[in-house]
């Protein structure tokens, strides 16, 4: 969604599939995420800041180890062509 002319906002749902490991062993996950974007244009050049939290349905990764979540924080420059 537009914030001023130059300045936008997103987030939203997301599925994904994860291939986790631990202790040497190793499986395939269903995900579930939540993101929020934030990105900013000026001119041809293209600045955004993202985050993202991510699950996944519980299912034993090894022995002690049940499912796996993680964050992801990033930071974007680019080009618009």
């Amino acid at each position: 969604m537009p914030l001023t002319e130059r300045l936008s906002a997103g987030f939203g749902p997301g599925i994904g599939y994860v291939r986790a490991e631990a202790n040497g062993h190793d499986t395939d996950l269903f995900a579930w995420q939540l993101g929020a974007d934030l990105d900013y244009r000026l001119g041809r050049l293209h600045l955004g800041l993202g985050a993202r939290w991510q699950d996944t349905v519980n299912k034993t990764v090894a022995p002690g180890c049940e499912g796996a979540e993680n964050w992801l924080v990033q930071a974007k420059v680019g080009i618009n062509f």
